[in-house]
């Protein structure tokens, strides 16, 4: 399906790159995928200095709380 086929694109681009897809962390596993893509989005947009009610418009949430405690990192981790 359309939805599988833009992960899966991903997952080879990164195999390519020599970039592992999981990573095992003290806190558990993480990913490499399109919901970290859009924590990064977030994150680099917020420390350049665009404010929370663009920053929930772009992330294309409902909820600005959502915007700024979940996908807003204050560090590049």
């Amino acid at each position: 399906t359309w939805s599988e086929k833009p992960a899966n694109m991903l997952k080879k681009d990164l195999k390519r790159a020599g970039i592992p897809y999981r990573l095992d962390t003290p806190e558990g596993p993480r990913y490499l995928d399109f919901h970290a893509l859009r924590h990064s989005f977030v994150s680099a947009l917020a420390a350049a200095g665009v404010g929370p009610k663009e920053l929930q418009t772009l992330a294309r949430h409902s909820d600005p709380l959502l915007t700024l405690s979940v996908y807003t990192h204050a560090t590049p981790d």
